[in-house]
């Protein structure tokens, strides 16, 4: 095979590779470090009992319609009612953009061309139930939305406290 054929398949080769190299994950390497560091405090805060950090990175439009008090007495009255304890939290590394869920489109204002995120959480829990503690591993999806000025906020379902 001639150097001009050779060079040719390899800069094919090359970039196929660099085109689909970014679909592994949704944004930039950095920009991902930075969500899993987001969604790194909010669990280490939540672990904590840090409700007033957790809300104060609520979305805004979910903000409006939930007071911090509101939010902070409900997560308190849980984890005391029921002892819950939260430990061995592990950030997924694996970030998917997706469309804003159902579940919460109502709670934000503009749900077309918006950067939401998607990241899956696991971590174990202890809590009592019926005077038995129970223990659990859990899974759970994570949704950020990702504005490129202001930074990140959790998206949170507050008809959950309703």
């Amino acid at each position: 095979m001639n150097y001009k054929k050779k060079f040719i398949l390899i800069t094919v080769f090359l970039f196929i590779i660099f085109l689909f190299l970014p679909l592994k994950n949704c944004c930039g390497g950095e920009l991902n470090q930075d969500i899993i560091k987001f969604v790194d405090d909010i669990y280490s805060n939540y672990a904590q009992q840090n409700f007033v950090f957790i809300y104060d990175r609520l979305y805004p439009d979910i903000k409006n319609i939930l007071t911090e008090k509101k939010y902070v007495e409900f997560q308190k009255k849980n984890f005391d009612k029921y002892s819950l304890e939260i430990t061995e939290y592990k950030v997924n590394e694996e970030i998917q953009k997706v469309s804003v869920p159902d579940e919460l489109s109502d709670y934000i204002a503009e749900v077309n061309n918006v950067n939401v995120t998607k990241i899956n959480v696991a971590y174990h829990m202890s809590f009592t139930n019926g005077g038995g503690k129970v223990e659990r591993d859990i899974g759970k999806d994570v949704y950020i939305y990702v504005d490129e000025k202001e930074g990140f906020y959790l998206l949170w379902n507050p008809q959950i406290i309703e």
